[in-house]
């Protein structure tokens, strides 16, 4: 079991109105982790809350290109972008955090996808061409960071993900057939068999005229 170290941060992922039931991109039940994050964020020293926060016409944005539909996907400077319904509009209360979310220790709120022609899911690395939001805001405080854990109403199955921002060493799970650097010992007689013809192999004897 992992004990929780004055070096680890809780990062909480874009639980915003948009991403919850009755929003513009709702997931299901949502919103329901809002008491375990409030309970689980009073354990760490360290949280950073991150707000999508999207202008108007943004690219990932399905009514900014035409003829096209949410959920399809466009080609960016930057790869492949799918293409969401209008969502995290700056300054809308389809963007602001969850009312019930109460951390009044956060140290940052950390917004991101606020470039119209740049979609940035992460908060840690760069997506697709956009800086990374913690190397260039939070830097200093990041590099004392050992573990970061996460927390995201926005996907099908909430989960807390453990990612180490400099990670420590795993321990190696070798299968068990890899333990003998050594073939397993041979019975006595066959051992035998086997040197002599090893012998015969390097010194073979003189053929009879």
């Amino acid at each position: 079991m992992y004990t929780l170290q004055p070096t680890n941060a809780l990062l909480v992922i874009d639980l915003q109105n948009d991403f919850c039931p009755g929003g513009a991109l709702a997931v299901p039940d949502g919103d329901a982790i809002v008491p375990t994050i409030n309970a689980l964020a009073q354990k760490f020293d360290h949280v950073i809350l991150t707000q999508d926060w999207h202008p108007p016409h943004h690219i990932s944005f399905a009514a900014t290109h035409p003829n096209k539909k949410p959920f399809e996907s466009i080609q960016a400077p930057y790869g492949p972008q799918t293409l969401w319904p209008d969502h995290c509009l700056q300054h809308t209360p389809g963007a602001a955090l969850h009312p019930d979310l109460s951390i009044p220790h956060a140290e940052l709120i950390l917004r991101k996808g606020f470039r119209r022609h740049i979609d940035s899911y992460s908060a840690l690395n760069p997506s697709n061409s956009a800086p990374s939001v913690i190397s260039s805001r939070f830097t200093a405080r990041a590099k004392a960071l050992s573990f970061i854990f996460f927390f995201t109403p926005a996907t099908s199955t909430s989960r807390i993900d453990l990612l180490g921002r400099h990670r420590r060493p795993q321990p190696r799970l070798r299968n068990h057939r890899h333990r003998r650097r050594h073939p397993p010992r041979q019975p006595p007689q066959q051992r035998r068999r086997h040197q002599r013809s090893l012998r015969h192999r390097k010194h073979p004897p003189h053929s009879i005229r």
